[in-house]
């Protein structure tokens, strides 16, 4: 893998989370490098494994939360 180019840096770049000049010039890295493209298809194919998680918590879980955030806030 470039030097340059971290793991966690290539992990951002997979969900979208690297400001737009980082994630061009990943983009730029990725079409020149064979070994770092190789490793971002093997991180996007495991990503596409992952189940979806559907969060649908119940009224009173939100109530819940809704009630502990009120107690906690500062102010």
């Amino acid at each position: 893998m470039d030097e340059s180019l971290t793991l966690d840096a290539l992990t951002q770049f997979l969900y979208h989370d690297l400001p737009a000049e980082d994630a061009f010039l990943t983009s730029k890295l990725l079409e020149q490098n064979s070994e770092l493209r190789a490793t971002y298809t093997e991180m996007l194919t495991a990503k596409a494994q992952l189940p979806k998680a559907m969060f649908n918590p119940s009224t009173d879980v939100l109530n819940r939360i809704r009630q502990y955030s009120a107690q906690n806030t500062l102010g």
